[in-house]
């Protein structure tokens, strides 16, 4: 590319980050305001009883209700990212048609209480806005494969407020070399630097003005020493046995659901209502859990180890009866969260430092799911302090290097 060009491109893609930032912020905003509503306000005005106790069962059983007609009527819906890059690859290109649909999608499980992050139908309405400026924007229709790449970057990016997930989760770069254009990996690289700084530039200023979106909390630095580094083995062990609790919670639960695969209405209604029975009694196992991990770190030390543990396994059964029921949506911020669960828990039972024990039992469970020790590494150092960095990283590949009894689907992306 002329010099004209590459620094064109780097504009541009500081101006389609600063985009992606204010529509993630916009979307995280109304989520919020939404679930204010139905679980904070709504629930206030009831007052004490019967009716309260089961709001969760009937608020759950709605949202499958709305969930399961809008499968029923449009299919699966939204994409998940590994659907979305293989149609890219079939197609060179993203049906973009249906993107305030696919926003509603990505939303209603969001409100009613799913164990999903937002991750997963995010990106796909990402890429397929970027398939639109591809289309309609000139300058942008030779790149359209490198600038849905950066757009799926941007996106992980200010979701986690990860600078450095964005660029170690992309997609593969040689899937387009087929196409008229590629851009070299060094321009690549620097414009994918570019949206991501855009986007969370945009989403920091609407965040402090207007009041923040979402994102992961930060641990507090805390203080290591032998005995924790000594108890870091049995913890991995622990964070990795959750991920294979989830892994095994899928396909049993996938099996389950089988049968009834084409009734995807009645699939939505049950998987609400199984939902909504949990939350009755785990309610702190609900939503996509960044604020649940707030409220964690506040209060863990009210629960017992046993509770803590259960709430970790809790939230990662749940996740894929979401999945599999037809609530769409990530799993990474709620995998995050039973992770932490898990960290707290061992902490309850074995003497060693909570935050270390979080950071390394985080590190085991997300390394499990994802087969990715980098990436892990990546998305969970800006969350705990500096002081856990190496430890974290170390059980990432600790844990990457036991081997996954499970095998099948490999959850690396969103």
């Amino acid at each position: 590319m002329k010099a004209k060009n590459v620094f064109v491109m780097f504009i541009f893609s500081a101006v389609m980050g600063g985009i992606i930032g204010a529509i993630i912020w916009i979307f995280l905003r109304v989520m919020n305001l939404g679930i204010d509503v139905l679980w904070h306000q709504i629930p206030g005005v009831m007052g004490e009883g019967t009716l309260n106790t089961i709001y969760p069962l009937l608020l759950c059983t709605a949202g499958g209700v709305i969930v399961g007609l809008m499968q029923k009527k449009y299919g699966p819906c939204p994409e998940e990212l590994d659907h979305v890059i293989g149609t890219l690859k079939a197609k060179g290109t993203y049906d973009y048609s249906h993107v305030p649909r696919m926003l509603l999608a990505a939303l209603l499980p969001l409100l009613f209480g799913g164990a999903l992050g937002p991750e997963a139908g995010l990106t796909g309405v990402i890429v397929g806005l970027c398939c639109w400026v591809g289309d309609n924007i000139k300058f942008a229709r030779k790149t359209l494969p490198e600038l849905a790449d950066v757009g799926i970057a941007a996106t992980l990016s200010v979701l986690f407020g990860s600078p450095l997930f964005g660029f170690v989760v992309p997609v593969e770069e040689d899937i387009y070399s087929n196409k008229e254009m590629k851009l070299p990996k060094g321009v690549k690289i620097f414009a994918t630097f570019c949206a991501i700084f855009g986007g969370l530039v945009v989403c920091m200023l609407l965040g402090r003005f207007f009041g923040p979106g979402a994102g992961l909390p930060r641990f507090e630095s805390t203080s290591i020493d032998r005995h924790d580094i000594l108890l870091m083995f049995p913890v991995v062990l622990i964070g990795v046995l959750y991920g294979w609790l989830f892994k095994a919670s899928e396909k049993v639960i996938e099996k389950i659901v089988e049968p009834f695969k084409e009734k995807r209405f009645i699939i939505a209604v049950a998987g609400g209502a199984v939902l909504g029975a949990v939350g009755i009694f785990f309610p702190i196992a609900m939503f996509s859990g960044e604020k649940e991990m707030e409220i964690l770190i506040e209060e863990y030390a009210l629960y017992s180890g046993a509770m803590l543990f259960v709430i970790a396994g809790v939230k990662m059964i749940l996740i894929n009866i979401c999945l599999c029921t037809g609530w769409r949506g990530g799993h990474f911020f709620p995998a995050i969260f039973a992770g932490v669960a898990a960290g707290f828990a061992c902490a309850a039972v074995m003497p060693i430092d909570p935050v270390f024990s979080c950071a390394v039992a985080c590190a085991a469970v997300m390394t499990t799911v994802m087969r990715k020790p980098f990436a892990v590494a990546m998305l969970l150092m800006l969350c705990f302090p500096v002081d856990c960095l190496l430890y974290l990283i170390g059980a990432a590949f600790l844990a990457a290097v036991i081997p996954d009894i499970f095998g099948g689907k490999k959850h690396e992306s969103a």
